[in-house]
């Protein structure tokens, strides 16, 4: 492929047209009509999150139905969420678009290799500058017809680039499937095996019912300033759901459950197989009288009742207290217990292999975009043969 590329403007080969809102005393509705309203909300980089969609009520659509966009058009997101770019399904065609995003119609290149181009670096940077602008930023249709756009003059050459970029799309989002559909089995299997309801072969023992107070003790975690730190490597464990830094000292070594404090994120669950430095959060370590693991999955099948025993105003806090209450399903058998966290932990295994997979899905496709787009790297023509 041998063509020159030229530069052009986003106003050269499409019109930008805005969205509009709804009239005054009219509000979307969960109710279907013929006239769904996609929102930001519903936009998602390369198309549409289509599990929240509402629609327009019947009386308000022919005030709004000369601002719908089409399966041939791109939407950009221009208010609250600045530079989200994509494309509707077919079977939404014709839907209403927010005021707070413009389509691009009538457009004279390859619509997906434009798609690609806005999603790209060049132009994202450009967004991103209007981001930090002020409290409420906007993206003035003005700016977006004057965005400059570098593309094959070979509309063949636009369609191969954009075909790449689409399996390569294709790819992370079957990891993206894959990886939730593990997730609901992992979900599924904790609800079975952790409650006793399915037992593994071999096993026929009793289980008893406890409280989290009779089987574990929590520790809290120590203080940690700035000064005190160091440059270490030891994750130092707070109240967020990743680590808040690192330090040179372990206070937890060994295998460890954490239970964030206090903040947004109190009472969140984690484990960790090496050595860290629990600041904001309270530990479980491991026993002879129990299966670490076990402890920790119980744990995650309460998770969403750990965040509603958080207690406190405006920061929440978890404390030792808001969870030995808590009710769990035990064998007595820690040949029991160990057995099905192994299965539980497989599944982990197999989600954290996908999730490197789609990590390493997503720098591929970053690559090709920045090589692709920029004709640092060409496409070669398909021989017939």
């Amino acid at each position: 492929m041998s063509g020159k590329w030229l530069t052009v403007t986003v106003g050269d080969i499409a019109q930008v047209k805005g969205g509009k809102r709804l009239p005054a005393g009219y509000f979307v509705q969960k109710k279907p009509t013929p006239f769904p309203y996609i929102r930001v909300s519903d936009m998602v980089n390369g198309g549409i999150r289509e599990s929240g969609i509402k629609y327009v009520p019947e009386a308000a659509a022919a005030a709004i139905r000369n601002y719908r966009i089409g399966k041939d058009d791109i939407f950009i997101s221009v208010a609250g969420t600045l530079g989200l770019v994509g494309r509707i399904p077919g079977h939404l065609d014709g839907a209403n678009l927010t005021e707070n995003a413009d389509r691009l119609t009538q457009i004279k290149c390859d619509i997906d290799f434009l798609m690609y181009y806005l999603l790209s670096e060049p132009i994202q940077n450009e967004i991103d500058a209007i981001r930090t602008v002020g409290a409420q930023p906007k993206l003035a249709l003005g700016r977006i017809k004057s965005f400059e756009v570098r593309l094959p003059s070979a509309t063949d050459e636009q369609r191969r680039i954009a075909s790449a970029l689409r399996e390569a799309d294709g790819l992370i989002s079957a990891l993206e499937r894959l990886i939730e559909k593990k997730r609901e089995i992992k979900q599924g299997l904790m609800q079975e095996l952790l409650t006793g309801r399915t037992r593994l072969p071999g096993f026929s023992g009793r289980w008893r019912s406890v409280t989290l107070g009779d089987v574990v003790r929590i520790h809290r975690g120590s203080m940690l300033t700035r000064a005190q730190a160091g440059k270490g490597r030891v994750p130092v464990i707070a109240g967020g759901k990743t680590p808040a830094g690192n330090t040179d000292r372990p206070n937890r070594t060994g295998r460890t459950i954490t239970i964030s404090a206090s903040g947004a994120s109190a009472g969140y669950v984690a484990i960790y197989d090496g050595p860290i430095f629990a600041s904001d959060c309270s530990t479980i370590s491991d026993s002879k009288t129990f299966d670490l693991d076990f402890i920790y999955y119980s744990l995650l099948l309460r998770q969403d009742a750990i965040y509603r025993a958080q207690t406190g105003g405006a920061q929440p806090h978890i404390h030792a207290k808001d969870v030995y209450p808590m009710g769990v399903q035990m064998p007595t058998s820690i040949d029991e217990q160990s057995a099905i966290s192994r299965v539980l932990r497989d599944v982990d295994d197999e989600i954290a292999a996908l999730e490197r997979r789609l990590e390493s899905a997503r720098a591929i496709r970053q690559g090709m975009m920045q090589e692709l787009l920029t004709g640092r790297t060409r496409l070669v023509d398909e021989v017939a043969g």
